[in-house]
C-alpha cells in the first residue's frame, strides 16, 4: 500500500494540533486530497478546533457523506462564519 492511501491516526492529529496551538496556531485547514468530511474522525477534529478556540477553513463538495446534511449542520453550526455556495457555474 502506498503512503497516499494511508490515514493519519487521530491521536497524532490531536497531538499536532495541541502542540501547534502553543506556537500560535490560529486556523486549521484540513486537506485530505479529497473530501475532508469522509475522514471518520472529522467530527472529533471539529471538537478540538472548538475547544482550542481555533478557526477552521473547510472546503467541501457539500455532499455531506456518512452523517448526512442534518447531522453535519449541527456539528458545524458553531464553527461556520462564511458560506460561499457554488451550486453550478453556468452563467458568465
Amino acid at each position: 500500500m502506498s503512503n497516499m492511501n494511508r490515514i493519519m491516526d487521530f491521536q497524532i492529529i490531536e497531538e499536532v494540533i495541541e502542540d501547534a496551538v502553543n506556537y500560535g496556531l490560529k486556523e486549521i485547514i484540513p486537506s485530505t486530497m479529497g473530501e475532508p468530511l469522509l475522514y471518520k474522525n472529522f467530527i472529533d477534529i471539529i471538537k478540538i478546533v472548538k475547544r482550542q478556540n481555533l478557526k477552521i477553513n473547510l472546503t467541501t463538495n457539500g455532499s455531506f457523506p456518512r452523517l448526512g446534511a442534518e447531522e453535519w449542520s449541527r456539528s458545524l453550526k458553531l464553527s461556520i462564519k462564511n458560506v460561499i455556495p457554488f451550486t453550478g457555474i453556468t452563467r458568465p
